[in-house]
């Protein structure tokens, strides 16, 4: 897995994944995106559809494989960062692995968005990032203030009425420790630009 276009680095793989897992959860639209077999173009780049049922099924017994995964073409440095952030916590998802970034809302927010870029129509992204945020413990709000915030943005983002309701909820009676969270001041935005 390289974290940059084909071709534009020598550096090696930033990190590696066995291709049964992007299987497993439905990963098409990435493989055909991003996967080039021997030095080709990926496999998306004849077909176009980017769904198992085109999928080659000689493809999916191959072991060895690259995806290079850059930055959208126009992204400044900072929004190139963050897509690599976000493109890091999805594979960071699939492994049950904890999520990085400025502040949990925003990443809960990118991870949700990255798997409805890189998974298959049909796959209930909603319900896998809400399992994911129960496993990882980020749903539990009591007293916890970024867990409640994190919620809150996540929530409101995507207007979630049930779970905006249950973290506004934590958040009023945590109302003294919010400030102290990285996810305040993100929070406090999303919800003035509301009101404005």
């Amino acid at each position: 897995m390289h974290l940059y276009g084909y071709g534009q680095s020598k550096r090696g793989p930033s990190f590696r994944v066995h291709l049964d897992t992007l299987l497993v959860y439905h990963c098409w639209p990435l493989l055909y995106k991003y996967m080039h077999l021997n030095g080709s173009e990926p496999l998306g780049s004849e077909s176009g559809s980017g769904d198992d049922a085109s999928c080659p099924k000689e493809q999916s017994s191959l072991r060895n494989y690259e995806l290079y995964i850059p930055a959208p073409k126009y992204a400044e440095r900072g929004q190139a960062f963050l897509y690599h952030t976000a493109t890091r916590n999805f594979f960071a998802w699939l492994f049950g692995k904890p999520l990085v970034g400025v502040h949990l809302g925003a990443a809960l927010t990118a991870l949700l968005n990255s798997m409805n870029e890189f998974r298959s129509l049909g796959s209930d992204n909603v319900r896998a990032v809400l399992d994911y945020m129960e496993d990882e413990g980020y749903a539990n709000m009591g007293n916890s203030p970024t867990h409640a915030l994190a919620a809150l943005f996540f929530a409101e983002h995507f207007q979630f009425k049930d779970l905006y309701t249950d973290a506004f909820a934590h958040c009023t009676g945590m109302h003294d420790k919010l400030i102290l969270s990285a996810g305040f001041e993100a929070s406090t935005n999303s919800l003035s630009c509301q009101l404005d």
